[in-house]
């Protein structure tokens, strides 16, 4: 089965499968535009078999929301200077990079770790609609700047956009 932020109901590909797949297939799309990576990530999980009972709807949507503590297997891929996959079936997280020449993906980084308290990095990007571009974007500038004056030793970035007009700025 597999249930997609692009689909409204999940599909229900074939009654013998024992896993069910959920995903945002294209993660951050609105970001391709000033080249900052997407991705696709995804969940897996048993199917619920105590569930075949029920109706093929019912069967599908209540598979797709199980708890996310029941997770088997969980992870992103990457899609940027390099195709990254990144996976977790729950003793550990581990990264693969693509490599282009034979089609497979080789371990790169394994047993990644969050980085311990007081690390220097803070990273967001946002998307700003302003609804009168000019003075948004003159409102919005002064609020950028106290915001990199008090993280002016992290690394940073925004992304802002607007129907008439863009501003992108990375520190």
């Amino acid at each position: 089965m597999l249930a997609s932020e692009e689909n409204d109901q999940p599909i229900w590909i074939s009654d013998d499968g024992p896993y069910v797949v959920v995903t945002d297939p294209l993660d951050g799309s609105r970001n391709i535009e000033v080249s900052i990576p997407t991705g696709t990530i995804f969940g897996i999980y048993n199917r619920l078999m105590e569930l075949d009972h029920l109706p093929l709807e019912e069967r599908a949507q209540l598979n797709s929301l199980q708890s996310g503590t029941r997770l088997v297997a969980a992870g992103y891929v990457l899609y940027s200077s390099a195709t990254i996959l990144c996976i977790s079936f729950g003793a550990g997280t581990h990264a693969f990079t693509l490599d282009w020449s034979t089609g497979e993906f080789i371990l790169t980084h394994p047993s990644l770790q969050i980085p311990p308290r007081g690390t220097q990095l803070y990273q967001y990007s946002e998307i700003c609609f302003f609804p009168n571009s000019s003075l948004g974007i003159e409102q919005f500038w002064p609020l950028l700047q106290v915001v990199s004056k008090l993280i002016s030793e992290l690394s940073t970035r925004i992304v802002c956009e607007d129907a008439t007009e863009k501003f992108y700025w990375f520190k």
